[in-house]
């Protein structure tokens, strides 16, 4: 599973479990105070596609549900509690080497076992895109401050190699900080991998 953790304004959550079958599925959780609504729009915005606003039901609907590519939304929960709008979305990917190069997982990648050479599987951070305002840059930098990010995988056979914290022989753990530095993490944070 992999899960990555915003603090402050904005707490993710996004797990990937990849079967032996070649499927998987990926479980993304947003929460975020009522009060940076505005803010976090303007930060996904910058990050991805305009059709894949993840604060509308419908937008996921029609982003995800691409049966020809055996992409399929299992799930969309939006509740809000104390103040605060938690989104869940799971998404099911019956063939993960196929669906992986659809825009459906842009900071995502997959290498297929060949010979001498272990599956891999890469999570990068998304950096804003090259055309993105100086101002939009400035929003996306002051959200990276205090930002604290978890990453976790599961595959289905023992890990071989990976830059996190095996917490089993089949999952790894990835923790980073970035404090108030000036540098933005999308411009400090290494890619995440996992090899089986």
């Amino acid at each position: 599973m992999l899960a990555l953790l915003l603090t402050g304004c904005l707490e993710l959550e996004q797990k990937i479990v990849v079967a032996a079958d070649g499927s998987a599925v990926f479980t993304y959780i947003y929460d975020f105070p009522n009060e940076n609504l505005p803010v976090v729009e303007g930060y996904f915005a910058a990050l991805t596609p305009a059709d894949n606003s993840f604060l509308s039901e419908a937008a996921v609907k029609k982003f995800y549900n691409r049966p020809q590519d055996g992409i399929e939304l299992r799930g969309y929960k939006r509740t809000t509690k104390n103040n605060r709008t938690m989104i869940q979305i799971i998404v099911l990917t019956r063939n993960l080497e196929k669906a992986l190069k659809t825009d459906c997982f842009p900071s995502i990648a997959f290498t297929k076992a060949a010979e001498n050479t272990p599956n891999r599987l890469e999570l990068k951070f998304p950096a804003p895109p090259e055309d993105a305002s100086d101002e939009e840059i400035a929003q996306i930098a002051g959200l990276c401050k205090g930002l604290k990010l978890s990453c976790e995988l599961q595959v289905p056979s023992a890990i071989k190699n990976t830059i996190g914290h095996k917490r089993t022989p089949r999952s790894a753990i990835w923790r980073f900080s970035a404090d108030n530095a000036a540098a933005p993490i999308f411009k400090t944070l290494p890619p995440v991998y996992v090899e089986w």
